[in-house]
């Protein structure tokens, strides 16, 4: 039996609205599992209401049973360094103040009044202090990024202004939803009067878990001439008990045995014990500025793929250097994947999570590409975004992309490489942020790279990513592939009675390795 569908009726008061409302509204029907549809008259609105506009400018129908008060969207609002609770959420341009009325039980921090409200007859009447809504299609249509680019290029948390910083520390779009859920009575738990469920089985949170396949072996030409030329230097330091193992690996290696960081088959392994299936991103190009990875047509690669796709393991592309502003580019390596590996993907993350706001999403659409997960940091596992959840990138133009964006969260290089944590502090970290995911009922997205399960050169991490895998296999959390996760997302949309994949946009034109 089909879940029934709340509708939400939206009216902005006068004519004008901002561009991208439409688009916005969207995201917030899927967010929070209800239809949010534009009217053209209060008249016509359903049992909520909300209005885009001043309570003075309108005297609302008696028939909502909930009238929710928002200025209207102002997406070039910037934060000020005010928060609302519970969230946090930020606070945009300026606040609105109300006269009368009692306070509803969210307090505000930094002086005003958020929120007031009333009632009449069966009537609530909601009036919010501050603008909800702007922020949110600021953060969907990465205004930041287009007002900073040099800040946001190599993805790092740590070379952003001071207030976007602290912005990106914490899930606040996903809080915003949180809230209006609460305003507007969509509590998840209902069974029938409640919003769409987000996750299959009502599962508390979910997690899209992949690995981008960045090495597969250890021991090549170039590894074993840097191993001759440092052997000296390594005796002068002391080192020849770690310089006899290297020489030992190296020749099992040349006779024939198996190399160190070929694990993709041992994760795959490790993860089927936990009954799940993850997404693989492979290098279609062999070289990047730093080194040579891998050929994808080499024999015992093509016998890794073809593995994969036995264990239905999802592939996908992890697109190569220069080709997040190229759709020429993505469209040859995703042809060369696809050739290789026996299947179709539609599935992207840029290597080093290299991101260019208004070239790399119409590049990877250009290329055919549907879904990506680029959109994180190098350095720090955190919320580039705003928010956890999959959504349709805004355009210049105030478009919905038929694109589908999955944020990247949590990255086993984000804690080793780029932080040094020790191995009990990366899992303090890892455990803070799947907890923030999970309060706000959203999507951790994981990339663990597989060569680092290799306990010798990255001790810790193996049992990280164990520990990782036993918490999301519990009953609480629903977790798949990427491809998986979107494909969830998308019937989502049309249950909703959203067609965003059909919206027409011109075509265009990665995290470190631990290696």
């Amino acid at each position: 039996m089909p879940h029934p569908v709340i509708e939400i009726g939206v009216y902005p008061v006068g004519a004008a609205h901002p561009p991208g409302l439409d688009a916005l509204l969207a995201f917030l029907s899927c967010g929070l599992g209800a239809r949010l549809r534009r009217i053209s008259s209060p008249e016509l609105a359903p049992a909520r209401l909300i209005v885009l506009g001043m309570p003075l400018q309108l005297e609302p129908p008696p028939a909502p049973r909930i009238v929710l008060f928002l200025p209207p969207p102002d997406p070039s609002a910037v934060p000020r360094s005010d928060w609302v609770e519970p969230g946090p959420i930020p606070v945009m341009g300026g606040l609105v103040r109300f006269r009368g009325g009692s306070g509803l039980p969210w307090g505000y921090l930094g002086g005003g009044v958020p929120f007031s409200w009333t009632s009449r007859d069966n009537q609530t009447l909601i009036q919010s202090g501050f603008d909800l809504l702007g922020p949110v299609l600021r953060a969907i249509s990465r205004a930041a990024e287009r007002e900073e680019p040099a800040a946001w290029a190599h993805a790092r948390l740590e070379d952003l202004p001071a207030g976007e910083r602290h912005l990106a520390l914490t899930p606040w779009v996903d809080q915003i939803l949180r809230l209006l859920a609460r305003l507007l009575d969509l509590e998840p738990h209902e069974e029938e009067a409640g919003a769409l469920p987000r996750w299959p089985g009502r599962a508390r949170f979910a997690v899209a878990l992949s690995h981008d396949v960045d090495m597969l072996f250890k021991w090549r030409l170039r590894s074993a001439l840097r191993l001759l030329l440092e052997s000296p230097r390594w005796l002068l330091e002391g080192r020849r008990r770690q310089l006899a193992g290297r020489w030992r690996e190296l020749l099992d290696r040349l006779r024939g045995g198996a190399d160190p960081w070929f694990l993709v088959d041992e994760l795959m392994d490790l993860e089927e014990r936990h009954g799940l299936h993850a997404t693989l991103l492979f290098l279609a190009r062999p070289r990047d500025h730093q080194t040579f990875r891998y050929h994808l047509d080499r024999a015992q690669v093509r016998g890794l793929l073809a593995r994969i796709r036995r264990r239905g393991f999802e592939t996908a592309l992890h697109g190569g250097w220069g080709s997040h502003r190229s759709a020429s580019r993505l469209a040859a390596e995703r042809h060369r994947l696809e050739r290789l590996s026996g299947g179709g993907t539609a599935v992207v993350r840029q290597h080093w999570l290299r991101f260019l706001v208004d070239g790399t999403w119409s590049a990877q659409q250009g290329a055919g590409l549907a879904v990506d997960s680029s959109l994180g940091f190098n350095d720090r596992p955190a919320f580039r975004a705003g928010t956890s959840l999959p959504f349709r990138p805004v355009d210049m133009a105030g478009r919905a992309r038929p694109l589908l964006e999955l944020p990247l969260i949590l990255m086993d290089s984000q804690l080793f490489d780029e932080q040094g944590l020790t191995a009990p502090a990366a899992a303090r970290q890892s455990s803070e942020v799947l907890e923030l995911v999970r309060r706000g009922r959203g999507l951790l997205t994981v990339n663990w790279h597989p060569h680092t399960l290799c306990q010798a050169d990255f001790p810790g991490r193996r049992e990280l990513l164990e520990g990782l895998l036993q918490r999301i296999a519990a009953p609480d959390c629903w977790t798949a592939g990427l491809g998986e996760v979107a494909a969830h997302w998308r019937e989502r949309e049309g249950a909703l009675g959203l067609a965003l994949d059909r919206v027409d946009d011109p075509p265009g034109g990665g995290g470190p390795c631990a290696s």
